[in-house]
């Protein structure tokens, strides 16, 4: 089955940085892998933490909702610092403990004329995030990818456009099946 290319190239909020950034995703026998770049050359790395602001960095983020519930956010900066939450909506959110069995690594890649990140979520992580009440595999997963930065190159972009007046990309009703998932 061949790959779809996800744009991530909707900029709702305006701003003049408005690098080309793409996704795609694979499910595996055991995981869900995320590939994602952007055409920037110097990429803003200020964090290199986990869970640190890796969104004031420039940071490409996976919003993904695997089974019908609290979605995951995961952040990565160019350095491949992640920032991995669950929660319901931008004000009930908890850090996702880095202690879990199978926690998500990330690695990062920079060229001359861009930087991705590659994300590997077990399906064993998957399950214990979501507790024993959770199916052994994903539901039709849905989610958003967005890429962003903080200022000086301020940036918002995102694949599927959430209605709100201002920047917030923790609107789960803007989430749409997420292809080849």
């Amino acid at each position: 089955m061949a790959e779809n290319l996800i744009p991530i190239n909707c900029f709702p909020w305006g701003g003049s940085c408005r690098p080309e950034a793409y996704a795609i995703a694979t499910d595996k026998a055991d995981a869900i892998s995320f590939r994602l770049w952007c055409f920037e050359k110097h990429p803003r790395i200020t964090c290199r933490e986990p869970n640190s602001a890796v969104y004031l960095d420039s940071c490409l983020e996976v919003f993904l909702n695997p089974f019908p519930e609290d979605y995951l956010n995961f952040e990565m900066n160019a350095a491949g610092a992640l920032l991995l939450q669950k929660g319901s909506d931008r004000a009930h959110r908890h850090f996702v403990s880095l202690e879990l069995p199978n926690y998500p690594k990330v690695q990062s890649c920079r060229q001359a004329d861009m930087w991705s990140v590659e994300l590997n979520v077990p399906h064993s992580f998957l399950q214990e995030v979501y507790g024993p009440h959770a199916p052994a595999l994903p539901q039709n997963p849905i989610g958003n990818f967005y890429q962003c930065s903080g200022p000086p190159e301020e940036r918002y972009g995102c694949w599927m456009a959430p209605s709100a007046p201002k920047p917030d990309f923790h609107r789960p009703e803007s989430f749409a099946p997420i292809p080849q998932l």
